[in-house]
């Protein structure tokens, strides 16, 4: 697709959606909201008091005298080769002070970002403001509040969830394309392995437990990882285990998907000439690094662009869903229907006859594009965004 017909067909469209959805905004139960306020401050005090008491009366919000206190501690943790206290590197450390510095983050990002917030303007509807070009993927970012920040699968995400709540006589549909990245890298990759299994209906979790004679959870680790070239670090890291193992679980896990290592091969070799990598769609990306003399930089880079097409195509494939559904003549005569979020993979929405517009929006959603693997989509409905089952 060329640059114009890209921008004509996919963003001009989408950012129009975006708009609406701002326009329109969301519920808040301000009722429940203070509720809730009193709820998570009850939760943080103890978590608080426990870790000043393990680690000295610090600033627990100060990155400098926490990564001080966990190094007299010995716990040492790092991102991309550097000291941090990065959320994502305490997910590599262990032990009871981590978990608790966890819980805390966890909760001070809940209360600051969404309740106090939000409990101060008084306002009954929020409108995020949606930016279609705010990553370099192509996915979406939000703002003001970014509903990304909010943990989906936590106790304390779904509370939090539960501020946003339908309009009088409408209820929430809510729905998400399953395992759509891996299914983007089958269609990329044209691996027989992985279009055979999807076309099949296969899990792609049991899949590999059941062809590796491993646990469902292990295999998780594995897929989500391996398959953007994780190192045997990171993969050790999160399967517990020394570094051979955790080399010798990786090329397991390759060996059931060789043409999708191919591909990556090819596509890693491709985009070192020309510096720039082209998703589902042909949106250019691009790429720095891939050349580089240090091994550590190189690998990284090779990371990013099989994480940036996967990302980038599953991107466009939502945005093709949401065009397909703002054009669906069944939801255009339904009043009071409308999109409200889009977060990732997850759309979500109000209307008065939410059962018949599920089937609805589900029909757009799967049948935005054809790929060589079916796409499939989770839905539910709720009475808030957090209860929807």
């Amino acid at each position: 697709m060329k640059i114009y017909e890209y921008y004509k067909e996919i963003e001009q469209p989408v950012a129009r959606i975006f708009q609406i959805m701002s326009s329109r905004g969301l519920c808040v139960d301000l009722r429940y909201l203070a509720t809730l306020k009193m709820q998570l401050e009850t939760q943080k005090e103890p978590v608080e008091n426990e870790i000043k008491n393990s680690l000295g009366t610090i600033n627990l919000n100060s990155p400098s005298q926490l990564l001080k206190a966990l190094n007299e501690k010995g716990i040492y943790p790092n991102l991309k080769g550097k000291p941090s206290t990065d959320k994502r590197a305490l997910a590599f450390c262990r032990g009871p002070i981590v978990s608790l510095l966890q819980k805390f983050s966890e909760i001070e990002t809940l209360l600051t970002s969404f309740v106090y917030p939000y409990l101060e303007r008084n306002q009954t509807i929020i409108r995020p403001f949606f930016n279609q070009c705010g990553t370099r993927t192509g996915r979406l970012s939000c703002s003001n509040p970014n509903l990304l920040q909010i943990p989906k699968h936590t106790e304390n995400g779904k509370l939090v969830r539960k501020m946003f709540i339908p309009r009088p006589g409408m209820a929430f549909g809510d729905c998400d394309f399953g395992q759509i990245e891996p299914r983007v890298l089958a269609h990329l990759s044209k691996d027989p392995a992985m279009c055979q299994m999807f076309n099949d209906g296969i899990d792609f979790h049991s899949f590999t437990a059941e062809r590796l004679g491993i646990s469902r959870d292990k295999a998780k680790v594995l897929n989500l990882s391996v398959g953007y070239r994780a190192t045997f670090k990171s993969v050790g890291q999160q399967l517990k285990c020394s570094d051979s193992e955790a080399q010798n679980e990786i090329d397991k896990w390759w060996s059931l998907f060789p043409q999708l290592r191919r591909w990556q091969d090819g596509l890693i070799y491709n985009s070192k000439r020309s510096g720039f990598c082209e998703t589902l769609l042909s949106r250019r990306i691009k790429i720095e690094d891939l050349s580089h003399g240090n091994q550590w930089r190189r690998e990284g880079a090779e990371r990013q662009l099989i994480n940036n097409i996967t990302q980038g195509s599953a991107a466009e494939i939502m945005k093709l869903a949401m065009i397909e559904i703002a054009n669906d003549p069944l939801l255009e005569t339904q009043v009071g229907f409308g999109l409200l979020v889009q977060v990732y993979d997850e759309l979500l929405f109000e209307s008065e006859n939410v059962e018949d517009d599920l089937f609805t929006v589900k029909d757009c959603m799967e049948n935005s594009i054809k790929l060589e693997v079916p796409l499939v989509v989770d839905c539910k409905t709720g009475p808030s965004w957090g209860e929807v089952n």
